[in-house]
């Protein structure tokens, strides 16, 4: 398996440590089982210290990668949605025009919102001076991405929602056509969700197979055997390096 690698169990072993000493997770209250997939993996210490483990500071590259392509896409879409806010086309009734200018503002200012939220997250980020503190970094930030994922999200549904409401007050024929553009968001976003569904329950399979191979089933720490060997290994190359303090000559270097 290609879990069998020592920097994949160091990676863990950091993490891992990191998590349970800044008190993000406490060490797992009981064995997991097959039936956690899909339900309380990813609330546990081991589903972010598998991430680590095998992406290493990829993980965290993805997600600021992830964040500036929301600022991109946030960014775009307020430069429609604040234009119209701040000067609204013209509608054949009062009444259309209060709706849509509630809609659409509702739109533009979630869009800042995002775009202010994403900068925090990324600048939270590159404050981490380690992999692991980055990690510890990400779950505190969760509730945050959170709601910047559902800030995005809404803003984009209200400016659809602006389209066809000023799409039916110019006339029903493009009233009908808007319709069915909110028809075909509707259906991807329906595929959103089940994608999303999707890959969580594979992040769970991973995060189980690790645990199951790897870990000690009470506490979801590493196995003895592979923490006797993370830190031999670090035992060997802190004697390396004392021996190659022990040899320097010091005095005839200052000198």
């Amino acid at each position: 398996m290609f879990f069998d690698d020592m920097e994949v169990w160091e990676r863990y072993e950091a993490a891992y440590c990191a998590f349970i000493s800044y008190g993000v997770y406490p060490s797992l209250k009981r064995p997991l089982t097959e039936n956690d997939i899909g339900k309380n993996i990813q609330n546990t210490v081991v589903d972010y210290s598998t991430a680590y483990a095998l992406q290493g500071s990829d993980y965290i590259d993805e997600m600021q990668m992830n964040l500036q392509y929301t600022v991109l896409q946030s960014a775009l879409v307020l430069t429609i949605s604040m234009p119209l806010y701040i000067d609204p086309p013209d509608f054949s009734r009062e009444f259309h025009l209060r709706i849509f200018s509630a809609v659409i503002g509702l739109a533009a200012f979630m869009q800042l919102i995002t775009i202010i939220g994403c900068t925090i997250v990324s600048a939270l980020f590159n404050r981490a001076y380690t992999g692991s503190d980055a990690m510890v970094a990400r779950v505190k930030a969760g509730p945050t991405i959170i709601n910047v994922n559902i800030w995005n999200y809404l803003a984009n549904f209200a400016t659809i929602a602006a389209m066809l409401i000023a799409g039916f007050s110019r006339s029903t024929l493009d009233g009908a056509v808007h319709l069915y553009v909110g028809l075909l968001a509707m259906i991807l976003i329906a595929m959103f969700i089940g994608s999303m569904s999707e890959g969580n329950r594979l992040q769970d399979v991973r995060s189980y197979q690790f645990y199951a191979q790897y870990c000690d089933p009470n506490t979801g720490r590493l196995k003895e055997e592979y923490l006797k060997r993370i830190y031999a290994k670090r035992k060997q190359s802190l004697d390396k390096a004392l021996e190659r303090v022990e040899k320097m000559d010091f005095v005839n270097e200052n000198s």
